[in-house]
């Protein structure tokens, strides 16, 4: 009887991180040429855990930071990176309209939403991104690039980036995803 309490007890521990678990997830990478110029769609999944939806609808935003590189693959030399680029959006919870909002820092997305689920899945879809030019991508060469969102956490007020840093439930970014122009 008392190995079993003791097993019992042991997976209840070892699953309770795993019921608030936030994460991740690149669903897909589209990347698209239109009038000379790259373009990239990218839709990822975003799952919050219950301390960062406590620090949403305290009032704290929610920085997230959507990072692209493109690099030419060389057979006989290094990678060398054509392209690197960054797009910052925040998610912020507003108290007295009970809506969330999502602005984009290019400014091209100021966005509303009234449930958290909503502004989430509107937040991992990133439309018509322009990343460079097409002739800087010269077709006949190979090309690898990758793609994720993460959690900015450098952006936190301060008495809270210590604690974010150390504690793994502030942690939340995906996987590079590799694509192929």
């Amino acid at each position: 009887m008392k190995r079993l309490m003791l097993a019992f007890g042991t997976l209840c521990l070892l699953g309770l991180p795993l019921l608030g678990q936030a994460d991740i997830l690149v669903r897909q990478v589209h990347i698209e040429v239109r009038e000379g110029q790259l373009y990239q769609d990218a839709s990822f999944t975003i799952t919050l855990n219950p301390v960062h939806e406590e620090a949403l609808k305290n009032g704290l935003p929610l920085i997230f930071v959507a990072e692209t590189e493109l690099s030419e693959l060389r057979d006989w030399m290094w990678t060398r990176e054509l392209f690197s680029a960054s797009r910052q959006l925040r998610l912020e919870y507003h108290a007295l309209s009970e809506k969330y909002l999502i602005e984009d820092s290019e400014g091209q997305i100021t966005d509303t939403h009234a449930s958290l689920d909503s502004a989430l899945d509107a937040l991992g879809r990133i439309r018509a991104w322009p990343l460079l030019p097409a002739e800087r991508v010269p077709s006949g060469r190979h090309y690898l690039g990758r793609t994720r969102l993460r959690l900015r956490l450098d952006v936190l007020p301060l008495p809270l980036r210590v604690p974010a840093y150390l504690q793994s439930d502030w942690h939340l970014a995906s996987d590079w995803y590799l694509w192929s122009p």
